[in-house]
């Protein structure tokens, strides 16, 4: 009987894209930008949101090249730090 390869499924190749915030304290992190939509082409190291805490802002890269798969965050929602912002996928 012989093995069969399987393809990884479709959600296992996305990269999830986390808020994350310099303030070590930072909670409720407001969406204050949003550089991108669903189906946007990004590349490597374009801007994707912007989170404010207490004034501070944090800018959310891409890692990597890709596409906006799924939006979590619309403008003015709160999130946490490591709450899910964006699914990208493979460019």
């Amino acid at each position: 009987m012989s093995k069969r390869a399987t393809k990884p499924r479709r959600d296992e190749t996305l990269l999830v894209v986390k808020a994350t915030c310099r303030s070590r304290n930072a909670y409720d992190l407001k969406v204050v930008a949003l550089g991108v939509g669903e189906g946007d082409a990004v590349e490597a190291g374009q801007l994707l949101v912007t989170l404010e805490y207490y004034k501070i802002a944090t800018e959310i890269i891409a890692p990597t090249a890709g596409r906006v798969a799924r939006l979590y965050v619309k403008l003015d929602d709160e999130v946490q730090v490591g709450d899910p912002l964006i699914d990208l996928a493979p460019a």
